[in-house]
């Protein structure tokens, strides 16, 4: 007994051999098969264009949020276009927090530390505030609340005095500062 080895795609009708296939196929569906072929090459370059158009869309987004954390902010002119030199230090309940490490020293080509002494502020373009400068390390402020390093510390009886040049200011006058020459500027929580 002699077992089908192949079938036709478009009518299902099973044959022992591929002679007798190919010759199936020239007298019953000539037409059909070049269609069928046509829309079988069609779906694969529809894939094709489907999977190319999911790839393109990822590196895209990854490109995108790979931007999103170089992107300067608008005011901020070049790196280079400014060279000044300022202080910061931040007292959490009694101890300055060091930013000596190597891992405090660099976080934007901007405005970073400078001399691993944890304090000397080193600005390379203009427009740069001190709000700005906050945002790098990360420090934030929301609310009556300051956040760094993933911890919230809110007055709940104790007090923030902020500070600018040895004279106590208001938190939006210090983050609003445009970070100058030889500025001296500080927060003390605790």
């Amino acid at each position: 007994m002699k077992t089908e080895k192949t079938e036709c795609e478009i009518c299902g009708r099973k044959f022992g051999e591929e002679k007798s296939l190919q010759q199936h196929m020239q007298t019953k569906h000539e037409k059909e098969e070049k269609e069928f072929k046509s829309k079988k090459s069609s779906a694969s370059m529809k894939k094709i264009g489907l999977y190319a158009i999911v790839v393109i869309v990822v590196i895209g987004i990854i490109y995108i949020l790979f931007l999103a954390t170089q992107i300067v902010p608008t005011g901020i002119g070049p790196v280079g276009s400014e060279h000044t030199h300022s202080t910061f230090t931040l007292t959490i309940n009694g101890k300055t927090v060091d930013f000596s490490s190597p891992a405090e020293q660099m976080h934007t080509k901007e405005v970073h530390f400078e001399n691993a002494d944890g304090k000397t502020v080193h600005k390379h373009a203009t427009g740069i505030t001190i709000g700005y400068f906050f945002k790098t390390i990360p420090l934030a402020f929301n609310e009556n609340c300051m956040e760094f390093k993933n911890v919230s510390y809110c007055p709940n009886g104790k007090k923030f005095v902020f500070s600018l040049n040895g004279k106590e200011v208001a938190i939006k006058e210090l983050l609003e500062r445009n970070l100058l020459d030889r500025d001296s500027f500080s927060i003390i929580y605790g």
